[in-house]
């Protein structure tokens, strides 16, 4: 999986309006690091593989506490956070599940 699978997933679950305003602001997008490898860790994100998926892409993401993740880290979260605000432009309005597999994440 690639990490920024995982932080789109993550990133899914965040409304847009904090997504476009951490896309501006350094200290806002330093601060939904954490948020979002929580979302990714927690329920809103379903797993096909038994949460296999999510584990180990959990434990790429999640940095040691008190401790900054490093820019590759930022670069994908970034990435993602783009790819999100651009679907929302183009499917706007409804709901979707998250699903992490093995090769993509599927929003359903």
């Amino acid at each position: 999986m690639e990490l920024s699978e995982a932080f789109y997933a993550g990133l899914s679950l965040v409304d847009t309006k904090t997504l476009k305003k951490a896309s501006t602001n350094k200290e806002d997008f330093v601060k939904l690091y954490d948020v979002v490898v929580n979302n990714f860790k927690g329920p809103g994100v379903l797993d096909g593989q038994g949460n296999a998926t999510k584990t180990k892409a959990s434990a790429a993401i999640t940095v040691k506490e008190g401790q900054s993740p490093n820019i590759k880290l930022y670069n994908d979260m970034a990435a993602a956070m783009s790819a999100v605000i651009g679907t929302r432009n183009i499917r706007s309005g409804k709901k979707y599940k998250i699903w992490s597999t093995t090769s993509c994440l599927l929003n359903r």
